[in-house]
């Protein structure tokens, strides 16, 4: 029982505030996708502009 209560932590976040955390890491996330495919139809057109 004492191991199981030593190697509880207090400071871990609290679910609405990693819920939070988590949200605004899947939109940095989406907008650099979204980033890079926008390069990378850019980059198909350009190859198939000179073809």
């Amino acid at each position: 029982m004492f191991s199981v209560l030593k190697s509880y932590k207090t400071n871990r976040q609290t679910a609405p505030a990693l819920a939070v955390w988590e949200e605004s890491q899947n939109e940095t996330g989406e907008k650099i996708f979204r980033k890079l495919q926008f390069l990378d139809q850019k980059r198909i057109a350009g190859k198939v502009s000179l073809h």
